[in-house]
């Protein structure tokens, strides 16, 4: 990974109509290169529609085709 400063990635969640930012990860505040994270996010049913089509996405603004984030052991549970 190597992002600069500032630049980040979102974790998205799609409703069935509209793509809703959950979670974002900026570098240097919230993240550094070369450093392994464990992080939760949670969508409430509460304050999100979990239709049959939902959907969920990573996405960054990097300024390189080498600014990359690798996400492993992805858990997706309901209660």
């Amino acid at each position: 990974m190597s992002m600069e400063n500032g630049e980040d990635f979102w974790v998205q969640y799609y409703d069935g109509s509209t793509w809703h930012t959950v979670a974002a990860y900026a570098r240097g505040t919230d993240f550094n290169n070369n450093t392994f994270y464990n992080k939760k996010v949670y969508i409430d049913e509460a304050n999100y529609n979990f239709p049959t089509n939902l959907k969920i996405r990573f996405m960054n603004d990097a300024s390189g085709n080498r600014d990359d984030v690798y996400i492993d052991e992805i858990r997706v549970s309901a209660k």
